[in-house]
């Protein structure tokens, strides 16, 4: 046993969801590319993104964000760097990764100047954009366009079981107003079944209706909903 304890010897990182580790990834890569341009070496921006790593100097880190969100543009607001909410995300996204290894992070009052900064970028300088991409949601008037997309023979959908199944997807969508990621395989959780199943679904006759038929009651259990994941109680 003892022999063993060298595979206890390592930086412990906590698991996360395929959409956290994205975005860390995004973030670490644009750092390191930033840094690696400034110092001029590759080898010496990998060793910022280390255990027992120091932070940049303030001033040195809120130059660098200032590089990174001007020169990329919003998908809001044309003409315009990162938009404010994405810029924050970023700062929010680089302490948690560098937390996680080890590294070294920003103080509190740290935290605050680059908040600042970036707020002055957005508000006064009018560099980053301001405006909040719009939340869709699936009106009534939607859910009658889509479906009748889906049954119009012009559709790409190459069976009629899928044509229903599409029509089933919107349905639910408005009827409980899930996200899609929590009926269907989202992006980073391809080849995994975390999606809603047929399990998941108990179906009920409950009566009949005179003219239409059977009366039919689904219970559905959304198991894969945002932050329940990694919860077994929830499975």
């Amino acid at each position: 046993m003892i022999a063993q304890t060298d595979t206890f010897d390592k930086i412990w990182i906590r698991p996360v969801q395929p959409p956290t580790q994205a975005a860390r990834d995004r973030v670490r890569r644009l750092w390191v590319g930033y840094w690696a341009w400034r110092l001029k070496s590759e080898d010496a921006a990998e060793d910022m993104l280390r255990p027992g790593s120091n932070f940049p100097p303030l001033a040195q880190a809120i130059q660098g964000f200032h590089a990174i969100f001007k020169t990329g543009h919003s998908y809001v607001e044309e003409g315009k760097g990162w938009a404010f909410v994405t810029a924050m995300r970023f700062v929010g996204v680089l302490c948690a990764y560098l937390k996680s290894i080890g590294a070294g992070i920003p103080s509190q009052s740290d935290r605050v100047q680059i908040g600042n900064a970036i707020r002055e970028w957005a508000v006064v300088d009018k560099l980053l954009s301001t405006r909040k991409r719009e939340k869709r949601y699936v009106r009534r008037e939607d859910l009658a366009l889509f479906c009748g997309a889906a049954l119009k023979p012009p559709t790409p959908l190459r069976t009629n079981w899928l044509r229903l199944n599409t029509i089933a997807l919107a349905t639910l969508l408005y009827a409980t107003g899930q996200r899609p990621g929590c009926i269907v395989l989202s992006r980073g959780y391809e080849n995994t079944n975390e999606c809603l199943l047929y399990k998941h679904i108990e179906v009920w006759i409950t009566g009949w209706k005179e003219g239409e038929g059977l009366e039919i009651t689904l219970f559905i259990s959304f198991v894969y909903m945002k932050f329940m994941r990694q919860d077994d109680s929830a499975q």
